[in-house]
């Protein structure tokens, strides 16, 4: 698949999702299975293990830990509404800007390095022909939001560069393709319950299962419907920041698991500046006006 193709794919992919209310963030990773894929069973994904950045990865070997709650006002016995209150606070803006989060779904080519702080992204999807590394960036200029992409390819030796303008909500701080403000909502909205605690690797998570959520969260706008949708989140039971979550519709729900480390200016520059080779040939991915039409829950 050529590197303009590549690009063609990923623009109608963010045309796709600009149907609902925003273009999800991993909609360049959804481009270039779709170009590799032509049939792909709806929510599952190829079942290639995910690759963490060797760069960045191999250096940051231990895990980023956040301030816990101070001892003072932790109750001996965590209760369902104080890790709910603390789990929001994790999720909350002026936590998360200060980490850069690897999110990295069950199955997915793609790992995915948000910068919260800057509104920009990074995926990087490794196979044995070469490594394929996506940059996004929000910015606005003269009251519009724009989305700029950068798609370096090592195996064509290529970089396209591309512009839309409409898209730029699509980018979350958790780098997943539901964000912060979706998980906030269901912590505000779900009856919520502890389901357990487990160790997941190496920290000490506490289950907290959310139900009867509302269920605009998984309306499916192809058939019209409500769907029922679950949603699980084991979190760090010291610091309360996410380590796994299960969301989506309960007929196949997706698996992301989450690493936070401390924004530090190497990281950043490493998720926010696309790093393009010398020699390597430049491709115009083009301009695309995306028209973002709400799509609204028939009443009824």
């Amino acid at each position: 698949m050529s590197e303009s193709q590549i690009a063609e794919a990923l623009h109608a992919a963010l045309d796709e999702e600009a149907s609902g209310l925003s273009a999800r963030p991993d909609a360049a990773y959804r481009a270039r299975r779709q170009g590799r894929r032509r049939k792909v069973t709806r929510g599952l994904m190829a079942s290639v293990p995910a690759v963490a950045l060797v760069a960045v990865g191999a250096a940051l070997t231990v895990h980023a830990v956040g301030a816990s709650p101070p001892a003072a006002s932790r109750p001996a016995v965590l209760t369902v509404a104080y890790v709910t209150k603390q789990v929001d606070s994790a999720l909350s803006s002026s936590n998360i800007d200060n980490y850069i989060i690897e999110s990295t779904p069950t199955g997915s080519l793609a790992s995915n390095w948000a910068d919260s702080a800057t509104g920009h992204f990074q995926s990087v999807q490794k196979s044995a022909n070469g490594t394929v590394t996506i940059w996004q960036a929000n910015y606005k200029m003269g009251g519009q939001q724009y989305l700029k992409t950068t798609i370096v390819d090592t195996a064509a030796k290529t970089v396209t560069t591309s512009t839309d303008q409409g898209v730029g909500m699509g980018i979350t701080g958790l780098g997943g393709p539901f964000g912060e403000s979706d998980y906030s909502q269901a912590l505000a909205t779900g009856q919520a319950a502890i389901a357990g605690k487990s160790v997941i690797d190496g920290q000490s998570v506490v289950d907290l299962h959310l139900s009867q959520l509302n269920d605009v969260h998984w309306y499916d706008t192809v058939t019209r419907s409500a769907a029922a949708g679950v949603a699980d989140f084991w979190v760090n039971s010291q610091n309360f920041q996410l380590v796994k979550v299960v969301w989506g519709e309960a007929s196949h729900p997706q698996t992301i698991y989450f690493h936070w480390f401390p924004r530090t200016k190497a990281l950043a520059a490493q998720v926010d500046t696309p790093q393009i080779p010398a020699g390597y040939r430049q491709v115009d991915g083009g301009y695309h006006s995306i028209t973002v039409t709400p799509t609204k829950k028939p009443q009824g």
